[in-house]
């Protein structure tokens, strides 16, 4: 090593004894003395912008960062650098971008991995952060934030029984963490397991009495499980108590019409409009609430206000192009000869899948809830274990391309393993039945796979007037990402490829198929009750009449449309909104 070496080294060592001190206007008084000397020392310039940004100057850090990577721009900490300073500044796709670009120089870079599964997670990109938290775990697993931040992703894309074992893990380190206790209840309530979900809450309410998310999350299980009184009770206490809470407020407008308070709910949630520092996610919320409340009360046209305005928040990840692309690919890749080579052979006569499909709002949990008031009929909600399967078999180097490709490429082995996975499924969340009902309504696109995988499957496609289908898409605020929902033109093409996908499933699927409609099943429910019974076999049954008897959780959307007898109020509903959807009329008849 040369004395000039040596001079560097040892200048560098005090600077950084500052820098982790937190002695950080002499580390930046240190570090500007060595790069006035040194000034294409890469690294020095990365602590110098790191200590910048401690300071808060994040235009000096930048720059700093910059200059690091003009020095090297092999440099993977001068890229996690900035964008740790991209990251602070807002800017999160650039971030992820350079974030990214740290972790192609270093994979084993614990924290630009866990940084870019961050980024991804404020931006909604939930599948995407899976794969850097998961290298993260891999090569440091005692990292109880970077596992929350994983479970939180995983729940996120639909993946909750990975989800519940993950934060499961975690209570087992930390088992008073009330927060961690409400993520399980909240998993169990999406997983329609009611009672775990309520013990869950009930549990983090003795912890903590005063804890608002398990107030308002153990509030929402009494809602589902239609014990009305006491979560009217609860709520009226807490819309008292918390007039400044706008989950309070939200929750409320679920149930205010209930105890005729809805004036009031109303009034509380315009007020939060005007707040300049309230959150966009706060503001989809109190617009989706306000749009229902409005709609209720037959004030249409401020109704389509409140709607429109959250819909406009949630916009802009919709990709026309790409979703006409992997419709195209997915009738290309699954013709008939393909299916039927590649089909297994049927494996036994009791829990047989029966798939509903259709666009969400169209009637899926309806048919679900009046199928599973039969004896022999088990209603297992949005199962997403199809997508979990077919997502592990692609792998993360999977592109929607190749989906054309893949039925010819699948493995006997492969095949069997997948059906017997998603087999394993169904028996664990049902009780021996016959037929187990999977309403996953996206599933209609992965129908050819699930006719090779499922010879004794039936579907069941539901379908509903498409104008009214798609404005009560809208008028939704669905959790997850469903990034075709809020712009019309948007909803227009997910519609009609979903209808080019069905028409082709329908002359091209070896397995049976039939269309629901539910505007028929408003018009005559046992005709057409008879109709379903008879395709799946079975007997008759009249207590599919009174499905909203049945005592089975739901707890998507359509909960509260089940709850009661069948009603038409539902039908030809966009006339109400008829000026203001032009976009939508005018798409779904061309």
């Amino acid at each position: 090593m040369t004395l000039k070496d040596k001079l560097l080294a040892k200048k560098k060592k005090q600077a950084l004894e500052f820098l982790n001190q937190n002695r950080l206007a002499e580390a930046k008084t240190a570090y500007q003395k060595i790069l006035e000397k040194f000034p294409d020392d890469a690294a020095g310039w990365y602590l110098l912008g790191t200590v910048e940004g401690r300071l808060g100057d994040l235009s000096a850090a930048e720059k700093a960062m910059c200059r690091s990577l003009q020095a090297d721009d092999k440099l993977a900490e001068g890229w996690f650098g900035l964008g740790q300073v991209l990251e602070s500044q807002g800017k999160a796709e650039d971030a992820c971008q350079t974030f990214s670009k740290a972790v192609s120089i270093n994979p084993g870079f614990v924290e630009a991995n866990v940084a870019l599964g961050r980024v991804y997670i404020s931006m909604q990109m939930f599948l995407q952060a899976l794969e850097p938290l998961e290298t993260a775990l891999q090569i440091n697993a005692d990292q109880p934030q970077v596992s929350s931040l994983y479970g939180d992703a995983l729940a996120a894309c639909g993946r909750t029984t990975q989800a519940i074992y993950v934060f499961k893990k975690l209570l087992d380190q930390y088992p008073n963490k009330v927060e961690l206790i409400c993520k399980v209840g909240g998993l169990y309530s999406g997983f329609s397991d009611l009672k775990q979900a309520r013990e869950c809450f009930e549990k983090a309410l003795k912890i903590e009495s005063g804890h608002i998310g398990a107030r308002l999350a153990y509030i929402d299980v009494l809602r589902l499980q239609k014990d009305y009184s006491m979560a009217l009770v609860e709520i009226d206490e807490l819309f008292k108590a918390e007039p400044k809470n706008i989950k309070v407020a939200v929750l409320y407008s679920y149930l205010c019409h209930l105890n005729n308070s809805c004036e009031k709910v109303i009034s509380r949630l315009e007020g939060f409009l005007d707040d300049p520092g309230l959150s966009r996610p706060d503001e989809v919320n109190i617009c989706f609430g306000l749009g229902r409340l409005c709609d209720a009360r037959a004030d249409y046209d401020k109704a389509f206000g409140f709607f429109k305005r959250g819909n406009a928040l949630k916009a802009g990840r919709y990709n026309i192009d790409a979703s006409n692309a992997m419709v195209s690919a997915w009738i290309a890749g699954y013709g008939r000869e393909v299916m039927q080579g590649k089909q297994l052979k049927k494996s036994r006569d009791h829990g047989q899948p029966v798939f509903v499909v259709g666009v969400p709002r169209s009637g899926t949990t309806l048919i679900e809830q009046m199928l599973s008031s039969h004896e022999d009929v088990y209603g297992a909600g949005e199962l997403t274990d199809m997508v979990d399967i077919l997502r592990d078999y692609r792998g993360s180097d999977f592109q929607n391309n190749n989906i054309k490709h893949e039925a010819k490429n699948f493995l006997a082995a492969d095949l069997e393993a997948m059906a017997e996975e998603y087999r394993g499924c169904l028996d664990r969340v049902s009780n021996g039945e016959r037929y187990v009902v999977d309403k996953l309504p996206g599933n209609f696109i992965r129908l050819g796979l699930i006719a090779i995988l499922f010879p004794d499957a039936k579907i069941i496609n539901c379908i509903r007037n498409p104008i009214d289908t798609c404005l009560s898409c809208y008028f939704h605020d669905f959790t997850g990402v469903h990034s075709y929902l809020y712009d019309m033109d948007d909803l227009v093409s997910f519609y009609k490829n979903y209808q080019r996908l069905m028409k082709y499933w329908h002359e091209t699927l070896p397995i049976p198929i039939i269309d629901v409609c539910y505007e028929d099943v408003v018009a005559d429910q046992a005709g057409e009750s008879r109709r379903m019974f008879e395709f799946l076999e079975l007997k008759w049954d009249e207590n599919c009449l009174r499905f909203y008897e049945n005592d089975r959780a739901v707890v998507t959307s359509s909960h509260g449309q089940v709850q009661k007898p069948i009603y038409n109020s539902s039908i030809s509903r966009w006339k109400n909104y008829e000026k203001h959807i032009e976009p939508l009329i005018k798409g779904l008849s061309e």
